[in-house]
């Protein structure tokens, strides 16, 4: 039994890592055959007959409103039975139509974790994960970006066109859709968070009610940031909980405020003395401090060693 992971296994966690990502953020167009030919393999695998339909999506918002509207026109009680290429017309018209989420989804790409997480047990840690149809997952995983399977018919869903990534790996783009789908589904993103469109494309218009009307808390910090967080504050008359100044023994220090505004939310302002920059930097809510908050973000425990950006 392993009970521990060696520092030679261990350090090859970034490899799989990679592994994962790269399947995961792959934005190559599928191969639409190949997809269907693995999707007709597994339905005979799990002993069922092969779908009779098989239709292309360009992303999962074009593929939602296809089954949206092939339920009502060809509902489960139909004796019609149309044409592939009926099928495909049909779809490709209503493409675009307002649409009800779809639960049956069969997530492929998503799971590129999971398939890298199983490659490290067996490559690293020599564990037989023993299934007959493991190798038949991975290349589905590998087929497309998700697929909505029926009794007789499969939407296949292609793989987005442009995916944005931070350097800690989350959706995030500044300046347009962090995930970018190829019949047009657009994933606003920062930080990992989904946002309105209007905060990525037109912050200049957000306003002070918008704002204070988010509930969700991680997207009103993000609205905050691109709104101006020393704008927001002062419009809105944040509260001074401290306000300090580093030693004066530490080269470059200058003052810094601690505010919480009207959401509890804690923002430290420290500024550069060497060159006046002003950083705005959202901290925990149990902050007191403007050297607690510093600490709770930097991870330093020692007050004498905080840089003077703060």
């Amino acid at each position: 039994m392993i009970t521990e992971l060696t520092p030679e296994q261990k350090a090859k966690f970034p490899e799989y890592v990679k592994l994962g990502m790269s399947i995961g953020h792959n934005t190559d167009k599928i191969n639409f055959a190949e997809a269907c030919s693995i999707f007709a393999e597994a339905y005979k695998a799990s002993k069922l007959d092969p779908p009779k339909y098989y239709v292309y999506a360009p992303d999962l918002k074009a593929a939602n409103s296809m089954v949206s509207a092939l339920k009502v026109r060809w509902p489960e009680n139909s004796t019609e039975v149309p044409t592939q290429d009926e099928v495909n017309k049909f779809c490709e018209e209503h493409r675009n139509d307002l649409y009800t989420q779809v639960e049956s989804i069969y997530e492929t790409q998503v799971w590129a974790g999971w398939y890298a997480w199983r490659k490290f047990y067996e490559n690293e840690l020599k564990f037989k994960f023993d299934h007959p149809l493991l190798d038949l997952n991975d290349r589905l995983i590998k087929s497309c970006y998700c697929a909505m399977t029926f009794d007789d018919l499969v939407i296949i869903v292609d793989r987005p066109a442009e995916v944005s990534l931070d350097d800690r790996g989350r959706l995030h783009c500044e300046n347009g859709p962090a995930f970018l789908g190829r019949g047009g589904m657009a994933v606003f993103a920062l930080e990992g968070v989904r946002v309105p469109q209007k905060v990525v494309m037109e912050p200049e218009k957000l306003t002070t009610d918008e704002i204070d009307q988010e509930k969700n808390s991680e997207v009103a910090r993000l609205m905050i940031q691109r709104y101006g967080v020393g704008k927001y504050l002062q419009e809105t008359g944040a509260k001074l909980i401290d306000m300090d100044a580093l030693s004066t023994s530490i080269q470059g220090s200058a003052p810094r405020a601690l505010y919480e505004d009207k959401k509890k939310q804690k923002w430290l302002i420290g500024t550069d003395g060497s060159t006046t920059r002003v950083y705005n930097m959202a901290v925990p809510s149990e902050a007191k401090t403007c050297a607690e908050a510093h600490r709770m973000i930097s991870g330093l425990d020692k007050e004498d060693r905080i840089i003077a950006e703060c």
